[in-house]
């Protein structure tokens, strides 16, 4: 991330932008699909409900049929 100066952090956020923040986690799943690490499905939409990713989800639900019931709309304004 250095490398395309990105800043980066495990323990504090920054002011600095673009961050990421890297939080380690005890156990990773990891699937494989055509000799390529990705992450479960079952997974992702937990993770998308827990950082209310509505547009994921609706477009995860289009691609899949989860019956997520999920939708979402920008509402732009001029204020």
């Amino acid at each position: 991330m250095k490398k395309y100066n990105i800043a980066f952090s495990s323990q504090e956020i920054t002011e600095e932008r673009p961050l990421i923040c890297i939080i380690p986690k005890k156990t990773f799943k990891i699937v494989e699909n055509n000799n390529l690490p990705v992450m479960p499905l079952s997974e992702l939409v937990l993770w998308c409900k827990e950082l209310h990713l509505e547009n994921i989800l609706e477009h995860l639900d289009s691609l899949y049929n989860l019956n997520l019931r999920e939708k979402y709309s920008e509402i732009k304004t001029n204020v």
